[in-house]
């Protein structure tokens, strides 16, 4: 006869095997590039994770798109919203991400580049195309004059 210690070993492994093959782990990724950048702290690097987690793209070969609210992200590093918003400051200005505002009341959402600091980046954006020119003005106004003809 079954113990009843080994019986509920058994139950339990075999409900942990049933949630992993409905609910498959994921892991958030960061680019190496950005692993390796010495002008970003790892508290920015490890928020950048944090937010590709939240991404229904699990693939960095593309640009991910991530809905999140300054609240949850502070929640899930464990800090506040100051040191939050320092970080993705830190992370828009190295040109990691890049910040899509989308009105009152609903969070912003967060385009997650795999590579950073690139001089012409387009977004296209649910009604509007986003740019993101980091030098050139002159050009960046030629850019939307065009896109929006």
């Amino acid at each position: 006869m079954e113990k009843l210690e080994e019986k509920i070993e058994r139950v339990a492994l075999k409900m942990a095997q049933q949630h992993v093959k409905r609910h498959p782990p994921y892991y958030a990724q960061i680019p190496v590039e950005l692993g390796k950048d010495p002008k970003i702290g790892g508290q920015a690097k490890a928020l950048y994770g944090v937010m590709h987690s939240y991404s229904p793209e699990k693939q960095l070969k593309n640009n991910a798109v991530v809905e999140i609210a300054k609240e949850t992200l502070a929640k899930d590093m464990g800090v506040g919203e100051d040191r939050v918003r320092i970080w993705l400051n830190e992370l828009k200005e190295a040109g990691w991400i890049e910040k899509l505002r989308q009105g009152k009341m609903k969070p912003n959402m967060y385009v997650l580049y795999p590579v950073g600091g690139k001089t012409f980046q387009a977004i296209k954006g649910i009604k509007r195309v986003h740019l993101r020119i980091n030098y050139d003005y002159k050009l960046a106004k030629r850019l939307k004059e065009s896109l929006y003809k």
